[in-house]
């Protein structure tokens, strides 16, 4: 549902330019491509065969060049206290901006459904804040940070946010997809 969710929501912000920093399996802006949007991949792998090989740190794009950026997954690959820079160029290089980041935390999800007049969802995400990042140079998966885990509370990443003037249109946790969090930005 991931990459369902990120193509919706990178659809949903209109303009046709897209950079799509982390390229990853290629799904995303292959399927945005298919779907007439000028996709431009930039990932620090070269492996991965992007259209660019930089680092979110230092986006080799003119101001403004780029209507959407997405970074799907990506900032965790940073220490924490270089996010803000790569806030910074992605604020840079675009004028909105969708961002998800893994969401450490259980969830409850329940429904109740009553006939003939409506069904209710629920949900309710619990962050782990007890739990620490153990290894702060990044653990198995690269991963320097987390939301929801000790030290790393929402309101810390909302703060680099607003200290890159962006501004939050937009911050959810789908029930569908409840360990990553989406941002999405102006």
């Amino acid at each position: 549902m991931n990459f369902w969710h990120q193509i919706d929501e990178v659809t949903r912000l209109g303009g046709k330019r897209v950079l799509e920093i982390g390229k990853g399996s290629g799904i995303v802006s292959d399927r945005l491509r298919a779907m007439g949007y000028e996709v431009t991949t930039v990932d620090i792998d070269a492996d991965l065969k992007p259209d660019v090989v930089a680092s979110a740190e230092q986006l080799p794009f003119g101001d403004k060049a780029f209507d959407v950026v997405l970074a799907a997954e990506i900032l965790e690959h940073i220490p924490f206290e270089r996010v803000s820079g790569a806030l910074s160029e992605i604020r840079r290089v675009a004028t909105q901006s969708v961002i998800t980041l893994p969401h450490a935390g259980s969830a409850m999800i329940g429904r109740l459904r009553i006939p003939w007049l409506c069904d209710i969802e629920m949900f309710i995400k619990i962050p782990f804040f007890w739990v620490r990042h153990h290894n702060k140079y990044g653990n198995e998966i690269g991963h320097f940070w987390e939301l929801g885990k000790r030290g790393f509370a929402r309101r810390r990443f909302r703060a680099l946010l607003k200290e890159a003037r962006f501004s939050i249109q937009k911050e959810r946790i789908y029930a569908d997809d409840f360990i990553r969090i989406f941002f999405v930005l102006q």
